[in-house]
């Protein structure tokens, strides 16, 4: 498994409220006490309106269909990749974010209407063949410390799904481990931690597998299938000793039963002053060694939550409504609410 650092020490997305506070079981309302409201009548109705509002906005509705991520959710239902911090790619970039064809190759990434898992939108994540720029090609999202829920001591359900267009595509082959699809990356700057990805060296019949901590050896979890949503859940307490736990599910059938050991390397030199260490952030897309063909992976409905039900994948429904219009960015109806602390 290969992995760098990706961070830059600029100010990502993750906003902050001063209302609401996460919790392993959900989220908190705390505003400001009411005063001086002139009688228990009015301050009742007051706490009424705050609950009424604090329970619509953490409610789905129209273009909003992972709402229930309470603690984040990464399901492009904004129309955009505002959901996300950092955005890896060099074709038409974030123009705040310093990434082109030196420092990532040659990469894109869009939102698309179709395929989708959920809702109206996914995000599509492309590389092209080297350019010799870099040494590696990546299109990448990359999600907070604070979003990804990565501190010492905290579990969390992670649930997501992932498309890779047919009939088919000519994956890097020269090792077993660097067509990475989605990572749980270290904040000090080594390697991933743990990471999802295309195996291709055997020709014929690329798989998808994991690795890292606190598997002692590769796991191969399918032969890779096209044009198929995969449904992914993994279930993580993160720790640096042997209390911590990954389990995961694909396509609602679990692929691999609790292993323990330590989720996160043991070490105190974060990569960025975004970051504190031990401590992980996640990133999708695709990333790979640098390579002369394009491989493209659709990612959706990526959610954090700290019970099963709320995070694992859904089957994509039969017929959609066509009118829902998107969210706007920074609302919790965009399918999280905010961190306060």
């Amino acid at each position: 498994m290969r992995g760098s650092s990706a961070c830059d020490g600029r100010i990502g997305y993750l906003q902050r409220s001063g209302r609401f506070r996460e919790t392993q079981e959900g989220v908190e309302f705390s505003g400001q006490a009411v005063r001086d409201a002139g009688s228990v009548r009015h301050r009742l109705v007051i706490s009424l309106a705050v609950l009424i509002g604090a329970l619509a906005a953490s409610s789905s509705a129209d273009g909003s269909v992972n709402a229930h991520c309470r603690s984040f959710g990464g399901g492009y239902e904004t129309g955009d990749f505002s959901q996300w911090w950092l955005h890896q790619w060099s074709i038409n970039p974030n123009p705040t974010q310093q990434y082109n064809i030196y420092n990532v190759g040659n990469s894109s990434a869009k939102i698309v209407t179709r395929p989708v898992a959920q809702g109206r939108y996914a995000g599509q994540f492309r590389v092209f063949p080297t350019t010799g720029t870099n040494p590696n090609d990546r299109a990448e999202i990359l999600a907070s410390q604070a979003a990804s829920g990565g501190y010492p001591g905290q579990t969390w359900w992670y649930g997501w799904s992932t498309y890779f267009p047919g009939p088919a595509q000519d994956w890097w082959r020269q090792g077993g481990d660097w067509n990475n699809i989605t990572q749980f990356s270290s904040t000090d700057n080594v390697p991933s931690q743990m990471a999802i990805g295309v195996d291709a060296t055997h020709r014929g019949s690329p798989v998808i597998y994991t690795e890292g901590m606190p598997f002692r050896r590769k796991r191969i979890l399918t032969t890779l299938r096209y044009n198929h949503w995969y449904h992914f859940l993994v279930h993580a307490r993160w720790s640096t000793r042997s209390n911590g736990y990954v389990e995961m599910w694909l396509d609602g059938k679990r692929a691999i039963a609790r292993v323990y050991g330590a989720t996160l390397r043991s070490q105190n030199s974060p990569a960025s002053s975004e970051f504190t260490s031990p401590g992980m952030y996640i990133s999708q897309g695709i990333y790979r060694h640098a390579y002369r063909s394009t491989n493209t992976v659709i990612h959706d409905g990526f959610c954090r939550a700290s019970r099963r039900r709320l995070a694992e994948p859904k089957a994509p429904p039969r017929h959609r409504r066509r009118h829902a219009q998107p969210t706007r960015a920074g609302s919790p109806r965009a399918g999280c609410l905010h961190r306060s602390d």
